[in-house]
């Protein structure tokens, strides 16, 4: 059974009612589908009253997704007040098109699934990490014409002997590092971390003043710098520039 996400908006007002399911990933979100499929109908929890025959705009989305699957369902089985478990029916129709955008995810089309970029924020502070993750995520699901559309799934260190035991343990395409994150050093961490991952890894370098920082960066091997506080779109773009460079370069 699917659980909406923090977006849910399940009251009936006018034409029915919205559900927005968020899943972790696009494998559970091409099961559910497949499941609901094989059935005709698909089950959800709501957080509030859907009474039977309530048309229903189900919205399911994932990290991977260049926009949400929206379909329009009928409450089949309906809860009362407080909330539970209601199955929603498809159409005929709707099985159609459901069917054809499930085969679609699964090739990969690019018109519905976006590049995913695995992102190694580094920095000891939890807040500005955080904001670099919401950032991201909040940029990519507003790409401008002249940037692709990408997704991003994070891992998050603190320190420079767990960002190194993060990159020894899983393959990256970016990594965000704090230029003074302890107890190593720039030239250390970011000499260790391309020795882990290879000279192909993009690196954006990060602190709070340009100098000497940016020189600090640089001569160990940084693609990139921006001096906090870091204009958030800004970071998206870089990675998307570095991603696309790295791509003619493996290409050439």
């Amino acid at each position: 059974m699917l659980a909406m996400g923090a977006g849910d908006s399940p009251r009936p007002r006018g034409d029915g009612a919205r559900l927005i399911v968020d899943c972790d990933a696009l494998a559970e979100l091409v099961g559910e589908c497949t499941a609901a499929l094989a059935r005709g109908r698909i089950v959800v929890a709501a957080g509030r009253a859907l009474p039977e025959a309530t048309p229903v705009k189900l919205q399911l989305d994932t990290g991977a997704l260049v926009a949400p699957i929206v379909l329009t369902t009928t409450v089949m089985d309906g809860c009362g007040d407080g909330g539970g478990e209601v199955t929603l029916e498809l159409a005929p129709a709707e099985q159609e098109r459901l069917a054809a955008l499930v085969e679609r995810i699964t090739a990969g089309d690019p018109a519905l699934v976006a590049p995913v970029a695995r992102v190694l924020i580094a920095d000891d502070n939890p807040h500005l990490a955080e904001l670099i993750r919401a950032g991201l995520i909040g940029s990519s699901r507003r790409p401008v014409a002249s940037a692709p559309a990408l997704r991003f799934e994070f891992a998050v260190a603190a320190d420079g002997a767990s960002a190194l035991a993060v990159i020894a343990g899983a393959p990256f395409d970016v990594a965000i590092v704090g230029v003074y994150l302890a107890p190593l050093g720039a030239a250390q961490l970011i000499a260790r971390v391309r020795a882990h991952a290879g000279p192909r890894l993009p690196i954006i370098a990060i602190a709070s003043e340009a100098q000497p920082a940016q020189r600090l960066a640089f001569a160990a091997g940084a693609d990139a710098f921006m001096e906090k506080p870091v204009r958030l779109r800004s970071i998206y773009d870089g990675i998307v520039t570095l991603l696309d460079g790295r791509a003619r370069s493996v290409r050439a």
